[in-house]
């Protein structure tokens, strides 16, 4: 399956830069992940850096990121352009790390539907192409 998220409001710039077009150094949050994910960010060398994203708690969020599968494809979309292409692999529902990586919003929510994302590559091409495409 392909998804996409979007990054375009002034929280999401911060976490594109913080966590999509930096890897994020997830070692420091290692112990506070459930071990089984821990031991598959190392099978997938990913356990110091890495890739990821979140979404705030939600119905339609919490719906999206159930069906999340490892393997899904997803599109980084950011102001009128798609600028990243990856593969999802891993994902955790977790707060407390949430918080450590993008804080909270102004409502105390915080990103806690969290994806990992590998082999992500640069793309470039604005919407109206991806529309006239599909």
């Amino acid at each position: 399956m392909l998804y996409y998220f979007t990054a375009s409001d002034k929280d999401a710039q911060k976490h594109l830069n913080d966590t999509i077009h930096n890897p994020f150094p997830i070692k420091q949050c290692l112990h506070l992940l459930d071990t089984n994910i821990v031991d598959k960010l190392k099978e997938c060398d990913k356990y110091e850096f890495v890739h990821m994203w979140g979404a705030v708690p939600g119905s339609s969020n919490k719906q999206r990121w159930l069906k999340l599968q490892p393997g899904d494809k997803v599109l980084v979309y950011s102001k009128g352009n798609f600028l990243y292409y990856g593969t999802i692999f891993l994902k955790t529902h977790n707060r407390q790390v949430a918080e450590i990586i993008w804080g909270t919003d102004k409502t105390d929510r915080t990103w806690e539907y969290i994806y990992f994302i590998k082999n992500l590559e640069k793309v470039s091409f604005n919407v109206k192409d991806f529309n006239e495409f599909f």
